[in-house]
């Protein structure tokens, strides 16, 4: 479970992660691109809390659920995402603890 108050032990954040965001632009023709733009690296500590399989396209696919806390990044939104060991996670909530720009509480899917 998250810890709701606002002190993270530095011991406690031995992962790391890149925290990227979308860049959209057009190509030639108009049609949108998605670029993704490194913000920062931080330290975080990742727990994974469930997994599951869904049917996609005639494959059975993979996913695994995890927690993510580590120190508040401005402007972070569910729509930016985090690279962790070669994996892409998608946010699904982003919550700033408390609403005081201390730390971040993030709930992630990994995209497969």
């Amino acid at each position: 479970m998250p810890s709701w108050d606002l002190n993270m032990p530095a011991g406690e954040l031995r992962e790391t992660v890149i925290v990227q965001r979308p860049v959209r632009t057009a190509d030639e023709i108009g049609a949108e691109v998605i670029t993704w733009e490194t913000v920062c690296t931080r330290r975080a500590k990742v727990e994974p809390i469930g997994g599951g399989e869904v049917f996609f396209g005639q494959k059975v696919k993979a996913g695994t659920t995890c927690v993510v806390e580590m120190r508040y990044v401005p402007g972070l939104t569910t729509d930016w995402r985090l690279l962790f060991k070669g994996r892409e996670l998608n946010i699904g909530t982003a919550v700033d603890v408390m609403e005081r720009g201390k730390k971040h509480y993030l709930e992630c899917k990994e995209n497969t």
